[in-house]
């Protein structure tokens, strides 16, 4: 009886993660990736912007495989494509950036270093997109960018 309890205990603790994970999520079409987006969460943390620096963000242009954006600092850009096999799988190529010094290169830092992880991307409700790493963890979470936003900034 024991080894029953553990077993379904088992089973419950991995439907649990599985809940939390970018894999259990309604899946999102590629072309929902199109545009601008605000990078609201990191490794499960708000992001904010400082002082006069604009907010954190990225946008995919599906017609050339390109991303751009600003990652809390300085300009960001690179290439990107999709598995058309695997939907949901999405390799980052590497993200160059501009090299200027900041106040906050802490939001910085965290921003580069969540994308460099990035392995999948998925709903994460609300009109938002997680971007997932190897294991289906949520490090970053997309909220579509807005026209006010471009204009704010």
């Amino acid at each position: 009886k024991n080894e029953m309890k553990k077993v379904w205990f088992s089973l419950l603790a991995a439907c649990a993660c599985m809940m939390f994970s970018c894999n259990s999520k309604k899946s999102v079409s590629v072309g929902d990736l199109e545009g601008e987006w605000i990078i609201s969460e990191v490794d499960g943390a708000p992001v904010t912007s400082s002082g006069d620096m604009p907010a954190p963000f990225i946008g995919f242009n599906l017609d050339e495989g390109r991303l751009y954006g600003n990652s809390g600092c300085n300009l960001m850009m690179g290439a990107f494509s999709v598995d058309s096999l695997n939907p949901g799988v999405i390799i980052l190529g590497p993200v160059a950036t501009t090299q200027m010094a900041c106040p906050d290169m802490e939001t910085e830092g965290k921003v580069l270093g969540a994308l460099n992880k990035v392995k999948s991307f998925e709903d994460a409700g609300k009109g938002r997109i997680a971007l997932c790493d190897e294991n289906g963890s949520q490090v970053i979470i997309l909220t579509r960018k807005t026209e006010k936003d471009s204009t704010a900034q």
